[in-house]
């Protein structure tokens, strides 16, 4: 019972490889990223917590803005899930108001995936890193799956360091790992360039507390670059 995770990522090093500095990287990416013409998203799918308990979900998202999550039973909304770009997290009830917000971990979706600026300094993924406490001075590249990346933090054998790692050819992120206090989260990204999604978002997000998977989401539908208003993505 409850939720699997899929089979261990191999973190391969990848020995005498040539890496870029942290700017270099980040630098890339927005501008790869950018180069998408992707300013909002609307997907829906299926959340499966850690007892396996699957519910449907619809989400929105806005550069700059954040990100909106609503479970649904059948057509009605049951509960939402706000996260801004500054990371502020409300959990609330339709009706309800949003209450007072929690600090979310890092989130590299709102970060990485859905960015239109082309940050040539890489300034935006350096702040980032800082509150992430990830470590920029430290890079290498590691294979993940199939994927050759480029790793911000850490060595690929070092998974108890705050690090993100960057598909090297498409420069979506694959993975983070960030510490709030003692605990421990992970994000795990996985299925970019299917049929359904292609090279804009993840098939499928996994996220793990203390080494634990406590949530998957999976995508079935996507739209790219819907009409989004200000007030979609305000508590309340």
């Amino acid at each position: 019972t409850g939720i699997h995770p899929l089979p261990p990522h191999a973190a391969v090093p990848i020995a005498g490889a040539f890496t870029l500095p942290a700017d270099a990287i980040l630098a890339r990416t927005a501008k790869k990223r950018s180069q998408l013409g992707l300013t909002t998203l609307a997907r829906e799918g299926t959340r499966t917590s850690a007892d396996g308990t699957k519910v449907r979900f619809r989400e929105v998202m806005r550069t700059g803005k954040g990100r909106k999550v609503e479970l649904l039973d059948g057509a009605v909304v049951t509960d939402v899930e706000l996260t801004t770009r500054a990371g502020k997290r409300y959990r609330y009830k339709p009706g309800k108001g949003p209450g007072v917000p929690e600090q979310a971990p890092p989130d590299p979706v709102v970060v990485f995936l859905l960015s239109s600026s082309r940050d040539p300094g890489g300034q935006k993924g350096m702040a980032f890193l800082r509150k992430a406490g990830i470590d920029h001075k430290t890079t290498a590249m590691g294979r993940q799956d199939r994927n050759l990346a480029f790793i911000i933090g850490a060595k690929s054998w070092e998974t108890e360091r705050a690090q993100i790692w960057l598909d090297q050819e498409t420069y979506a992120p694959l993975r983070l790992v960030s510490f709030q206090g003692e605990t421990r989260h992970e994000t795990r990204l996985h299925g970019f360039g299917s049929p359904l999604t292609q090279g804009y978002f993840p098939r499928m997000i996994e996220r793990y507390v203390d080494g634990k998977l406590v949530e998957r989401m999976t995508y079935d539908k996507i739209e790219l670059n819907p009409s989004v208003d200000d007030g979609a993505l305000a508590p309340g």
